[in-house]
């Protein structure tokens, strides 16, 4: 049932980039742009991750997915901490996603070398997290607006959305599981559909936010 569901959310994200394209129809600021062509990104990245069940029957590889998925995380969340380096104003927290760039490709790194492409959820936990606090960040900046932008024609904070409610999710599923899993292995697996129901719910924020600009707007600086 779990697969069916995450075909589901491969669909949101591509309905998520062709929605984004209206990035270029609208001119947005160069940031909207380039978060379109990390939607493909996202789309041709889980879909090659989706079918490599496939793939690997037909050419004899492994069928471990991980040493894809590391790599592929390194590009995403490097993406998201460049988003949100741009997004916020503080130079404080500017100073902080700088940093925190630099240790979770360290971070990577050493899983990659020390655990040979293991402990994917020990990389996928740290960066959720992350992407939490950033998340909530943004959102006591918008409380100290003095002259914001309606929300509803704020891109910034669907695309904040979208990411704090997978990552929300995908964090507390990683850290409960992780308790669940030595006492019941069928519920830890079970709830493991909380991935792509979030999922579907970030690329459908991402679609919102994309469909509801109807004006140029700069990007927070």
């Amino acid at each position: 049932m779990t697969q069916y569901f995450q075909y589901a959310a491969l669909f949101c994200v591509l309905i998520s980039y062709i929605s984004s394209l209206r990035a270029f129809r609208l001119d947005m600021p160069l940031l909207y742009k380039q978060f379109s062509f990390f939607l493909l990104f996202m789309f041709v990245g889980d879909g090659f991750g989706f079918s490599w069940r496939w793939i690997h029957q037909y050419f004899g590889f492994t069928n471990n997915t991980h040493w894809f998925y590391y790599f592929f995380y390194i590009a995403t969340y490097l993406f998201y901490l460049y988003f949100f380096h741009e997004t916020l104003k503080l130079r404080w927290l500017k100073s902080l996603v700088k940093t925190s760039a630099v240790v979770y490709f360290i971070f990577t790194m050493i899983l990659i070398y020390y655990l040979r492409f293991k402990g994917i959820n020990y990389n996928y936990l740290f960066a959720s997290v992350l992407m939490v606090f950033l998340s909530i960040a943004y959102y006591f900046q918008l409380l100290r607006e003095k002259d914001p932008v309606p929300l509803k024609y704020d891109m910034a904070f669907w695309i904040c959305t979208g990411i704090f409610i997978h990552h929300l999710g995908s964090s507390l599923l990683v850290f409960v599981s992780n308790i669940l899993y030595s006492r019941s292995s069928a519920l830890a697996h079970a709830l493991f559909i909380i991935v792509p129901w979030s999922a579907i719910g970030m690329y459908l924020s991402y679609t919102i936010g994309y469909l509801c600009q109807k004006k140029l707007l700069l990007p927070r600086q």
